[in-house]
């Protein structure tokens, strides 16, 4: 967890500027319409396999509406695994 604070530091230092902040990291509950709405305006849906114990953040993302973003998964996540073969 500390890896990816430190990276979401690094970024933003780097591409960002006061008013504005490339990488959104949300470390708390989300409640659905929340939820839902960030994945909607996110350009960026990146899910690793430490949390992914279901496919579900992928499918939310990629079916919660018009996606204008990229879906990043990890080979090791639970979505990938089952998006195999729609992949190729």
């Amino acid at each position: 967890e500390q890896q990816v604070i430190e990276l979401v530091s690094r970024l933003n230092s780097g591409y960002g500027t006061l008013g504005y902040q490339p990488v959104q990291l949300y470390q708390q509950h989300l409640d659905a319409i929340d939820y839902r709405a960030l994945l909607g305006a996110a350009d960026l849906c990146l899910v690793m396999p430490e949390r992914d114990s279901t496919p579900s953040v992928a499918f939310d993302y990629g079916l919660g509406g018009p996606v204008h973003g990229q879906l990043v998964l990890s080979e090791f996540t639970a979505a990938a695994q089952m998006l195999e073969e729609a992949a190729w």
